[in-house]
């Protein structure tokens, strides 16, 4: 049986169960370069080719002209009430709920693709993405609040200046969801050292197990 087997190893060829394959789910003709035989050692290498489409539209500037188109078109109700009709907190009070409706429709598709984005090529920096977007959030925060203190102390008008820096908040929260959504599921800023979320989060399960 030993000698059997030994002649059928040494008689096989290697050639032979290397068969070609050709591109799963390919919905291309048989004549079209993609859909030719390929050799195994490189079938990954021309799958990861076909499935680029180099024209594509990237979800990201999608998402980002979506936003900018609600920061923008929500500035200009405010801005356009406040000049023309003389209504500011009508106007950002209307400019406020613009930027809701705007974040309502754009949560799910935020949440959706960015903590899984591949529209970026991840680069090292010496500056830490979570600086970034702490100083962002510290910039948006100073703004409404001396906007708010600005039309109270000089100008005597706490609801208008107060409707203005809710709206800077709000904008600033639309703008800032893409970034901290992209960032923070995997995000290398911080050394993880001994945290109390650990055993918190054991005991949690140990809870629900039982």
């Amino acid at each position: 049986m030993r000698q059997r087997l030994r002649r059928h190893f040494d008689e096989a060829r290697p050639e032979d169960n290397q068969s070609r394959i050709l591109l799963p789910y390919s919905p291309l003709n048989n004549s079209s370069p993609q859909a030719q035989s390929v050799e195994p050692s490189n079938s990954g290498k021309i799958l990861a080719q076909s499935s680029k489409r180099p024209g594509a539209l990237l979800p990201c500037w999608i998402l980002i002209f979506l936003v900018l188109s609600v920061a923008l078109g929500s500035t200009a109700v405010g801005v356009y009430f406040s000049v023309v009709k003389h209504r500011m907190g009508d106007g950002f009070t209307t400019a406020s709920w613009v930027v809701g409706v705007g974040a309502l429709l754009l949560a799910g598709p935020i949440a959706y693709h960015y903590p899984h984005c591949k529209c970026w090529k991840q680069r090292s920096s010496y500056i830490r993405g979570c600086w970034v977007l702490i100083a962002c959030g510290i910039g948006f925060l100073l703004t409404s609040g001396s906007i708010g203190m600005a039309f109270t102390v000089a100008g005597d008008r706490m609801g208008d200046g107060f409707t203005a820096a809710g709206w800077v908040i709000a904008v600033g929260t639309l703008v800032l969801a893409g970034p901290v959504g992209y960032h923070y599921p995997n995000c290398r800023c911080w050394k993880k050292q001994g945290s109390f979320q650990v055993p918190h989060r054991a005991r949690t399960i140990d809870i629900l197990a039982k």
